[in-house]
């Protein structure tokens, strides 16, 4: 089943907000941080920002102690939502998995295009998180998702719940440290690591997700995109974004992902030298031994097929007809064998979890703190930051 309506690039010429979405909402909430997880990783950092991953048990330990604050943290991220149903996110898990090498191409092509809003990156920028090794941003990333599609499941007491916590510390921390080192209250809007923020990285995991997988011609059911939004949308409970930017549909996550494009996107801020590195990285990160010396059209094929070039500030992608042909031919089939031949959907979701494995490991390996290791100078890195800013301030009236 195609559903154009998700399936639909949204270049920024045609991004617009809606009734449920308006610019005011979408204005308030970059001001609008995470208070149960700033006041408990307050009580840790309250004198200076430490990059130790053990926040989780620091405050596991103070909440047996009862202490107020760390009580009431534990008490938002295990609860369960009334909205959450475990056999329909199962479904999600299960669609992502039989497609996991598609999945995964999905999610490097997010992580890379998700550039174009410029103000989120600058902080993950700042920490450098997408500095001097990248590979590892995509290593962690790619453990917390396969984490998220385990047999276990999100539930409370499991491993990927654990990991979703602490990311969200994580996030609480890179705030403590941001507002402590940059002077930010001076040149940035809002505040780091905002609810719209939240939602944008949100939306690159759930409906960019989707969307891409669709665009790549696979044959997606109401069940599965129902399911796979669920998932996500119950990951985005236990990271602490706020319910108005909850959606209760993958309809109405594309509604909100539209908006955040007309907000948070700047392709002016792009163009064909991001475009260029973006290239390089992702031809670094691609294994397809028959076409070694095509792997920058392919890279380029991809970009223009889930993206588009307004959206990342450049006319032309110089993409291929028929690398984009071989996308869509090989999702379908993939899709076809999962959705329609007897038994192999369980194959197929089988087969993912042994290929997740060591992302897996990736998973449980990785602390989640913050580490600064950026290779360029601090004066350089002061100067972009201060000069993308500036941009922003002047599309939020801050100039």
């Amino acid at each position: 089943m195609f559903h154009r309506e998700l399936s639909a690039i949204v270049a920024p010429s045609q991004a617009s907000y809606s009734e449920r979405f308006p610019r005011e909402l979408l204005d308030q909430m970059m001001y609008a941080a995470d208070p149960p997880a700033d006041k408990a990783i307050g009580l840790i950092h309250e004198e200076r920002y430490a990059t130790g991953a053990g926040n989780l048990e620091l405050l596991r330990a103070l909440a047996e102690q009862g202490d107020d604050v760390a009580q009431a943290f534990f008490a938002h991220s295990e609860a369960v939502p009334s909205w959450v149903d475990w056999d329909q996110m199962a479904s999600g898990q299960r669609v992502a998995l039989a497609h996991l090498e598609l999945y995964g191409a999905s999610l490097l092509h997010n992580l890379f295009a998700g550039s174009v809003f410029m103000r989120a990156t600058q902080v993950i920028a700042a920490t450098g998180r997408i500095g001097a090794d990248p590979t590892r941003r995509i290593r962690e990333t790619s453990g917390f998702v396969v984490s998220v599609l385990s047999a276990d499941g999100v539930r409370p007491g499991s491993e990927a719940h654990a990991i979703a916590t602490r990311v969200r510390l994580l996030h609480s921390s890179i705030r403590h440290w941001f507002t402590a080192s940059f002077d930010f209250d001076t040149p940035y809007t809002g505040v780091p690591i905002d609810q719209v923020a939240l939602a944008m990285t949100l939306g690159l995991f759930s409906h960019q997700n989707i969307r891409n997988l669709l665009r790549l011609g696979v044959p997606l059911s109401g069940d599965d995109i129902a399911g796979h939004h669920m998932l996500w949308r119950y990951v985005g409970y236990l990271l602490g974004i706020d319910e108005s930017l909850l959606t209760e549909s993958a309809a109405e996550e594309a509604e909100l992902w539209s908006a955040i494009v007309a907000h948070q996107a700047f392709p002016e801020l792009l163009g064909p030298r991001a475009v260029d590195r973006m290239i390089e990285f992702m031809t670094s990160q691609m294994e397809v031994p028959r076409m070694q010396a095509n792997k920058e059209t392919l890279a380029r094929s991809v970009l223009e097929h889930l993206s588009g070039p307004e959206i990342l500030g450049v006319e032309s992608l110089d993409g291929n007809r028929i690398a984009r042909l071989a996308f869509t031919s090989i999702g379908f089939g993939l899709g076809s064998v999962y959705r329609w031949v007897p038994t192999m959907d369980h194959r197929l979701v089988q087969r993912g979890l042994r290929l997740s494995g060591g992302s897996a490991d990736a998973g449980r390996e990785h602390d989640f703190g913050v580490e600064i290791d950026t290779e360029e100078s601090e004066a350089e890195e002061r100067e972009r930051y201060e000069h993308t800013l500036e941009i922003v301030a002047q599309r939020f009236d801050r100039s």
